[in-house]
């Protein structure tokens, strides 16, 4: 008897067919991806490699299969980064990604990222490895470029405001002299000054506030229109010399930058916010829109680097440091071939208030008055000699008080903890130990923590400012100080 059993099996070989598709189309996918590819063991030998894997170390697949990396082509560090990874996929069953360097065939290294995850079984143990590796060498490469580029910067950038701080510094320190002993002998409080010693007077105060004026000489032969449409009673709300020089800055920039027989004007607007905005327009070329990145950056000359025109280009930069200063805002508007508009917009204040805040001028005997109740020493830090010169002046005409100095940090702080001064005043650029660390020194020691503290510098920059006050100053004052302000920033501490 011949028994016969046949089967359908069509399905089955249109299944097997559809896998066998399948595994050609990954085949080729595997074999021509640009991508590094491979799958290990769980040990670490290499189970399928495919071509442009292998030739990165000129090799072929079959070389590698097999093998492990350190067997073959691989650096003992980069071997044993490449174990431990792959140990890390083992231990959490999930892809790991990382990036490496990798020495090619020709000696080279290149940069690679590379993607490592668990390849399962239907019950979920893990039983390869598959690695995917992309190369971003050139990727990393211009990563570095724009790394070294933005240090490069930030050197160059840090440069320029050490040499601004430096400039400023360096024409503070004998401005304060000049204006300082000029402000004594204007007070006139030892004895009246003669005819020629006023004109004298004159000369040294004209010369100390070309400091500040910066406008170039040949804004007499320009034209300039004023207008306003202001209150009577209406003013700025801001520091009486700041805000002069600011003007003067404006003023000097619109002056040079104009053309041949253009004109200036400067004009004052109430807007709506009880604020006042002063205009400073001119009829120069504009600015550029490639010259208006970094405008008020230091060192920026407005497109005229290698013009006529004099200047260092820090002149807005300091204008509108000054003007954020006294909580001020500062803009511009500009047209190419017609000119351009600088404002700055300051609080306002009823004028009646703004007289009640000027400082009064008082005849020697109310001054007499005024300091007799003080009997105090001061201890003043400074190196140079004209500005000491300068304090002793100021002390003396203050009944009371008697002046110590020192001209280093170091004995200003020994002075400080012997003699128990009522106040110090400091300068803060100093040979040896600055004043902000000699600050936080005082404030340190028990025996002078109490001791109030006065910044006298010419470092004028707003960070230096926050710097010094953020270490425990009670006051800062800038050189060149006015005469008047630092006998009330005196007086106030003393009394506190």
């Amino acid at each position: 008897m011949i028994i016969s059993w046949h089967a359908d099996i069509t399905d089955r070989k249109h299944a097997e067919l559809a896998v066998s598709e399948n595994i050609s189309i990954l085949q080729a996918i595997f074999d021509n991806t640009p991508l590094n590819m491979n799958f290990k063991d769980t040990t670490g030998r290499y189970q399928l490699i495919n071509n442009i894997y292998a030739d990165w170390y000129g090799l072929t697949p079959e070389d590698i299969i097999g093998k492990r990396a350190s067997e073959f082509a691989f650096d003992a560090p980069i071997a044993a980064d490449m174990s431990n990874n792959e140990k890390t996929v083992l231990e959490t069953g999930k892809p790991n990604q990382y990036e490496v360097q990798i020495r090619g065939k020709d000696g080279s290294l290149y940069d690679r990222q590379v993607i490592k995850f668990p390849v399962k079984t239907r019950d979920g143990k893990i039983n390869s490895i598959g690695t995917i590796a992309i190369d971003i060498t050139q990727h990393k490469q211009i990563e570095r470029k724009l790394l070294e580029a933005k240090e490069s910067a930030e050197t160059a950038n840090n440069a320029k405001s050490e040499f601004l701080s430096s400039v400023s510094h360096e024409l503070r320190t004998p401005l304060n002299a000049i204006l300082g002993f000029s402000q004594m002998l204007e007070r006139g409080h030892r004895e009246p000054l003669g005819e020629f010693q006023k004109k004298c007077v004159d000369h040294i105060v004209a010369g100390g506030n070309h400091f500040l004026g910066l406008i170039n000489k040949s804004a007499i032969d320009r034209r300039l229109t004023i207008s306003d449409d202001l209150t009577a009673t209406q003013t700025v709300n801001a520091d009486y010399t700041r805000f002069k020089q600011v003007l003067l800055n404006l003023l000097s920039n619109a002056v040079k930058y104009n053309r041949e027989g253009g004109t200036v004007t400067l004009t004052t607007k109430d807007v709506s916010d009880n604020a006042i905005r002063i205009l400073v327009v001119d009829t120069g070329a504009g600015i550029a829109d490639e010259d208006q990145i970094g405008l008020f950056e230091p060192f920026n000359r407005l497109g005229q680097e290698a013009g006529e025109i004099e200047g260092t280009g820090i002149g807005l930069t300091i204008t509108k440091q000054l003007v954020e200063a006294m909580g001020g805002e500062i803009g511009y508007d500009t047209e190419v071939g017609k000119g351009s508009t600088f404002w700055i917009k300051f609080p306002a204040i009823e004028r009646t208030l703004a007289n009640r805040m000027e400082p009064v001028e008082v005849s020697k005997t109310d001054a007499d008055q005024n300091q007799s109740n003080m009997a105090a020493e001061i201890l003043y830090i400074e190196d140079n000699p004209a500005n000491l010169q300068l304090m002793e002046a100021v002390i003396e005409e203050m009944d009371g008080l008697t002046l110590i100095s020192a001209h280093n940090a170091e004995l200003g702080m020994t002075m400080a903890s012997e003699q128990q001064p009522n106040l110090i005043l400091m300068d803060i650029n100093l040979p040896g130990i600055d004043g902000v660390a000699a600050m936080h020194a005082l404030s340190a020691n028990d025996a002078t923590k109490d001791i109030p503290v006065i910044a006298i510098s010419a470092a004028a920059m707003k960070s230096d400012v926050e710097r010094s006050m953020s270490a425990g100053f009670k006051d800062y004052l800038t050189k060149p100080f006015n005469v008047p302000e630092l006998v009330k920033s005196i007086k106030k501490e003393l009394d506190g």
